[in-house]
């Protein structure tokens, strides 16, 4: 799994979720303040994800929780999939959820970010995970506190355990075999984390 610092702040979780559904070989890459970018830094996640190639190209399931930072375009979206294509992976992307009564900075607004992706995601190159739906039916799932929180982070006792299970369910088990790997990879949109 490649990430942000929802990613980050949630690898135990994400470990034991995705362990508990028979993904044997789990491993985890979240970055705070990755976002969705072509570059040079640890910051840019389509950069990282083709470096990381190597940690992916034979895993059964790849996860992408990038956006929420920014970088969201069809282009980085469609450089991620061809990337994925080179593996037999099946792809997997977590959607954006924010809680913007929870932010201290400007709102951000998922909705075009989670269209891109639905977007992507109607033609084939991947499953959405829907985060977003999970958090609106959960709001505590949120840290409350802006300085933590920023309105996206799941560092509460309920948010950390919602949001690596949304995640475990949302790829199920490791396509009905014992030892089956996952590669997840993420970010978070201009939460400045």
């Amino acid at each position: 799994m490649i990430g942000d610092s929802i990613t980050e702040g949630t690898q135990s979780q994400l470990t034991t979720a995705l362990k508990d559904k028979k993904y044997s070989n789990v491993v985890i890459n979240g970055k705070s303040s990755r976002r969705l970018s072509v570059g040079n830094t640890t910051l840019d996640g389509v950069s990282v994800f083709q470096r990381d190639r190597a940690q992916w190209s034979d895993a059964s399931t790849i996860i992408i929780e990038l956006g929420t930072n920014g970088g969201v375009s069809g282009a980085n979206i469609n450089r991620v999939v061809e990337l994925a294509k080179t593996s037999k992976a099946k792809l997997y992307w977590v959607n954006i959820a924010v809680d913007n009564s929870k932010r201290s900075g400007a709102d951000i607004d998922t909705g075009p970010i989670n269209k891109l992706l639905s977007d992507a995601a109607s033609k084939g190159g991947f499953t959405i995970i829907d985060w977003a739906s999970a958090v609106k039916k959960n709001p505590g799932f949120i840290d409350p506190n802006p300085a933590t929180g920023l309105g996206v982070h799941p560092f509460t006792a309920t948010g950390r355990p919602g949001f690596a299970n949304t995640v475990a369910t949302g790829v199920g088990g490791a396509l009905g075999s014992i030892g089956a790997d996952v590669t997840a990879t993420g970010s978070s949109a201009d939460c400045n984390a």
